[in-house]
């Protein structure tokens, strides 16, 4: 478990470098890591695949947060800031 949180953490840090600010709803382009491309996750490491806050099914990851060892994907870098405002809303458990 402990090794899990801190892949979790590293991963969380990996993809916060890498987004740079996230894209815009409705992109689409799927792979790649750079902010223009979106984040790849392994999808055994989500803990959805739709984006939680808008509702939107993710062909692009754009931002990620991790609660409890979960990764949260987000369509937007406005999605992921509405996660974080209010967490209890939005967390799986």
């Amino acid at each position: 478990m402990k090794k899990i949180m801190s892949i979790s953490v590293l991963l969380l840090a990996l993809f916060t470098a890498c987004t740079g600010g996230g894209n815009q709803h409705g992109n689409s382009n799927m792979g790649g890591t750079a902010a223009d491309k979106g984040i790849e996750v392994p999808k055994e490491m989500l803990a959805t695949t739709k984006d939680l806050v808008c509702g939107m099914s993710l062909e692009t990851i754009a931002d990620t947060a991790v609660v409890n060892g979960k990764v949260y994907p987000f369509c937007a870098k406005e999605c992921k800031d509405e996660f974080k405002a209010h967490p209890e809303k939005y967390v799986i458990n």
